[in-house]
């Protein structure tokens, strides 16, 4: 068993792989040494497969899985979660708008207290203005 897996849903998302892949590496050697990271091509038609088979070329930690057409980031993320070894599960997005930098802090929270799950809400964001909102009502409805 892992002791972290990394779940990350990508739809087209080739120019920033190598950097995610980069920044989650150097963050979870310093947690733990056994870990994996789940990338779900979820029907791109960009060549972000291609850049995933080449990061998984040089680490053999992770993993791809190819959904053969978009089913949308739920369905990619299940996908994910049904595979992961982990004992801890992260799940994040690929396009960099979630810091791969934070996992450190949310496992902390998780052990030190008495709970099953972390979730954590980006307090700054740099989206177009229609994501910035419904994201708004999204929070004000859960």
């Amino acid at each position: 068993m892992k002791d972290i897996s990394v779940v990350i849903p990508v739809y087209n998302d080739e120019e920033v792989l190598t950097e995610l892949y980069c920044r989650l590496n150097r963050g979870l050697k310093v947690i733990s040494p056994n870990y994996e990271i789940i990338f779900i091509d979820d029907g791109s038609n960009d060549k972000s497969l291609d850049v995933l088979q080449d990061l998984q070329f040089a680490d053999h930690r992770i993993r791809i899985i190819r959904l053969a057409r978009n089913f949308g980031q739920s369905n990619a993320i299940a996908a994910g979660l049904e595979q992961s070894q982990g004992e801890f599960i992260v799940i994040m997005d690929s396009d960099l708008s979630d810091r791969p930098e934070d996992i450190s802090s949310l496992l902390e929270v998780l052990n030190e207290n008495d709970v099953e799950m972390v979730i954590a809400q980006r307090l700054e964001r740099n989206d177009k203005w229609i994501n910035r909102s419904l994201s708004k009502v999204f929070f004000m409805l859960s």
